[in-house]
């Protein structure tokens, strides 16, 4: 096991402070999740709302919470935040936040390494930008793979140098005409898995450009190599495409992301600015979801179209990959696309390739 401290690791410049992370509620969170799943995780879920509130976090988190928080990815986001945990809980969630950060370090190394000069930097978006600017903390998020992003003309000419280096290129098969240029790829560089992206999600899925998304950032750092960071604004709407493309298959990992990056988010614009971009629906069931996790006020009335969608999902306090049915992956999906858009995701789906 590779041992790091937290001394190895140095948030960026400009990284936001504890107080523009976590601004405190303008009301307490109604605990409305429900269920024997919820009474098994309650410790855990009072704790990730005292972090998020700068409260003290309590008293001793047991073991079966513990459990829980490895299930939703969450150890090394215990040690981040400073929970109290027995001797040998912090020795394993130290161990797990040292592993992370030693994976996003070598990931960063590898992007560095092959990124073709001359190329203008690309955006960092989803697990790498989260650990980088929401957390400050890369050993507090769990990530498999970095996701980068740059429109043309800079695509195709990343896209061919990595495509070069790479021992094994993967693009997506499914949600795709034949005929439409592909979004993304994925290439496998010395064990590390980078994908590009032209655009953030596949097209159909909101109208959030990679143009659009690139311009608004902001440059930033990477290891050593020059990057830019997305907008507060795109981050929500990143992470609310992102969720809707998998159906919302989210555990408390996610939601606990989505919780900071809604108090980052300029609360105003993000309405509209999510109507724009065929989210609208995503945002409302995120907010649901919020609350009956635990992890934010109450959401409101529901709309008509939200009980069918909760009614195929697993409960919010559920780990990823509660073994959805594939039927209702789809109709979940469908269901949260912008109704113009829905008819046209639907022959996408027929084309599987």
């Amino acid at each position: 096991m590779l041992h790091v401290d937290r001394a190895q690791w140095t948030p960026p410049p400009g990284g936001l402070s504890q107080a523009q992370r976590r601004p405190p509620l303008s009301a307490p969170i109604a605990n409305t999740a429900a269920g024997p799943h919820h009474a098994r995780i309650d410790a855990l879920i009072r704790a990730l709302r005292a972090w998020l509130d700068g409260r003290p976090l309590g008293t001793l988190l047991p073991a079966d919470a513990v459990v829980c928080a490895t299930r939703h990815r969450l150890d090394g986001t215990l040690y981040h935040i400073g929970a109290k945990l027995s001797d040998p809980d912090a020795a394993r969630c130290r161990a797990v936040w040292a592993a992370q950060l030693a994976a996003h370090l070598q990931r960063c190394e590898t992007v560095a390494r092959y990124w073709p000069a001359g190329v203008a930097p690309p955006l960092i978006f989803k697990g790498a930008d989260l650990a980088e600017n929401l957390y400050d903390d890369p050993g507090a998020r769990q990530a498999n793979d970095i996701d980068l992003l740059l429109p043309s003309p800079g695509f195709e000419r990343a896209h061919a140098a990595l495509a070069a280096a790479a021992s094994d290129v993967r693009r997506p098969r499914a949600e795709r005409f034949p005929w439409e240029p592909v979004h993304a790829f994925g290439y496998l560089l010395d064990g590390v898995l980078v994908e590009l992206h032209r655009d953030p999600f596949p097209p159909h899925r909101g109208k959030l450009p990679g143009v659009a998304v690139y311009a608004a950032g902001a440059p930033a750092r990477l290891g050593g190599l020059a990057v830019r960071a997305p907008s507060p604004l795109h981050r929500v709407l990143l992470w609310l495409g992102n969720a809707a493309k998998g159906a919302f298959d989210t555990d408390l990992a996610e939601l606990l992301d989505l919780a900071l990056l809604l108090r980052q988010a300029p609360g105003p614009a993000l309405e509209p600015a999510a109507q724009r971009a065929g989210l609208a629906r995503p945002l409302v069931l995120a907010r649901h979801r919020l609350a009956e996790a635990g992890l934010a006020p109450a959401a409101g009335a529901a709309p008509d179209w939200l009980a069918a969608v909760r009614l195929r999902l697993p409960p919010a306090t559920a780990p990823r990959r509660a073994r959805t049915p594939a039927a209702d992956r789809y109709a979940i999906k469908w269901a949260l696309l912008d109704p113009r858009a829905q008819r046209a995701a639907l022959a996408r789906a027929a084309m599987r390739r």
